[in-house]
């Protein structure tokens, strides 16, 4: 090889990669440096948030849930109820950034948003110190504080929604942790190796299958396709596509209708009817937004069913139809399911934020919002005397409440232990008009729905009585 070519070579390989260089900072400038300037790992960021006094949270009643305060170290977030709402507010930490609504609103909270920028200028030139906007919660903190005593330190989580304005009262998942950042600094370590996963909030990224709850959905799709009044024969164990089903205790009730199978919760009628409908009357399961990418304040995990419906097997079918099989749910998309037969079948948005304001200055206040109407009245109306027949004669005794008028539908879901996932999702309204839906879900609880029922009847006598 001659010296030119050589030289050449040499060249076309520095000349390659300058190009290549130039390529990758001009993606970096465009399209990475934005973010990486956002993230709540970024140092620099966060020294430039310390000059600014973040927003204060409060509950819907005016109580301070978390503040900061200014000293000569720089700037300490207090939160004066601690864990009680580490999977609501989350943390803010110089070493482990931030999570939840302390994410989520970080540029309402320091001003950092174009709002915030400009009245930061005028109180920077009439000599104030910058601050974030302040933040109002749906939340009401001694209906929290109630739901997490109740829950007598079982993992799982509690939610309240009110059934008009989808506004979560409260909002209680368990473990939780201590969210200041001395308490992160120490303890950081020991609670990312727990076998208790404290940093997962069980009430929205928690994914359970729902076991007998989902027959609220089965039961309305069965409504729809004219079963209502047929009767069915139930022998206490039934095989339905080789797979061998069982009401609790295996114990038969003879000759049953749809109310009646409901009731008592009756599984082999519940698989049953599904096998029976069919995969396209599963479609119901689309109208109830299974599968949807729910936009909540705090991220949501997807409530999904794993298996297209018409790639399912029969036996699959029938064990979808009872909360069984791939499906797997949050206790969030629960509640939002229960609360469509409190609403005549509509299901409203939930949300958290009720408004951000600073001064006298509103940037954001929060709006009823219509996400679907998966079942007509009528069938949410017959549902909804099944749920109350439940409560008041059936599986779901304990969380009836004197004085009010209570719904629900109890579940207990099989999972990898011999330790049941134990629910109860339902609705109370008083005669003032007021109405919220209660999910409790404790995990690997085993003790049966009865459990999960009384905390909810708990909820519903103190926040409606």
């Amino acid at each position: 090889m001659t010296l030119n070519k050589k030289i050449i070579i040499v060249l076309s390989v520095i000349l390659f990669l300058f190009l290549s260089l130039s390529v990758y900072l001009t993606y970096f400038g465009v399209m990475e440096a934005p973010k990486l300037e956002k993230s709540v790992y970024n140092q620099r960021l966060y020294q430039k948030e310390e000059k600014i006094k973040r927003g204060t949270i409060y509950d819907r009643s005016g109580t301070i849930l978390a503040e900061s305060e200014m000293t000569d170290e720089g700037q300490k977030r207090v939160y004066p109820y601690g864990k009680t709402y580490t999977h609501v507010i989350g943390y803010t930490s110089k070493t482990y950034g931030k999570s939840k609504i302390e994410l989520e609103y970080n540029d309402y909270l320091t001003g950092s948003n174009e709002i915030g920028q400009a009245m930061n200028l005028a109180t920077t030139l009439s000599g104030k110190g910058k601050s974030g906007f302040d933040m109002t919660l749906t939340i009401d903190n001694k209906l929290q504080q109630y739901a997490y005593d109740i829950m007598g330190g079982k993992n799982g989580s509690i939610i309240v929604m009110d059934n008009k304005t989808g506004a979560i009262r409260a909002m209680a998942s368990n473990p939780t942790f201590d969210p200041s950042a001395e308490s992160l600094l120490k303890n950081w370590e020991e609670l990312a190796e727990s076998d208790d996963a404290p940093f997962v909030a069980r009430a929205i990224s928690g994914l359970y299958a729902p076991g007998s709850t989902w027959k609220m959905i089965t039961a309305s799709a069965a409504i729809e396709a004219g079963l209502s009044d047929k009767e069915y024969d139930d022998e206490g164990k039934a095989v339905i596509g080789g797979r061998e089903y069982e009401n609790s205790g295996g114990k038969a009730y003879g000759r049953v209708d749809l109310k009646g199978a409901f009731l008592h919760s009756r599984n082999v009628v519940f698989a049953g009817i599904g096998t029976e409908m069919g995969k396209d009357a599963l479609s119901i399961y689309e109208r109830f937004l299974l599968g949807d990418d729910i936009k909540f304040d705090i991220p949501l995990s997807v409530s999904t069913l794993s298996d297209k419906i018409y790639a399912m097997s029969t036996a699959d079918v029938a064990s979808t139809s009872i909360g069984q099989g791939r499906l797997m749910v949050t206790p969030l998309y629960m509640t939002m399911v229960g609360s469509v037969f409190a609403n005549g079948g509509t299901m409203v948005k939930p949300y958290l934020v009720e408004s951000i304001d600073k001064g006298n200055v509103n940037a954001y206040k929060a709006k009823r919002k219509v996400l679907a109407e998966p079942v007509s009245a009528y069938v949410a109306g017959e549902v909804k005397d099944m749920m109350a027949a439940c409560v008041g004669e059936g599986t779901g005794g304990q969380a009836n409440v004197s004085g009010l008028k209570v719904y629900g539908k109890t579940g207990t879901a099989q999972n990898e232990t011999e330790k049941s996932h134990d629910w109860f999702v339902g609705f109370a309204e008083n005669d003032e008009g007021e109405s919220v839906t209660v999910c409790v879900m404790f995990e690997y609880n085993g003790q049966g729905s009865s459990v999960s029922a009384r905390c909810a009847g708990k909820i519903f006598s103190y926040w409606l009585k």
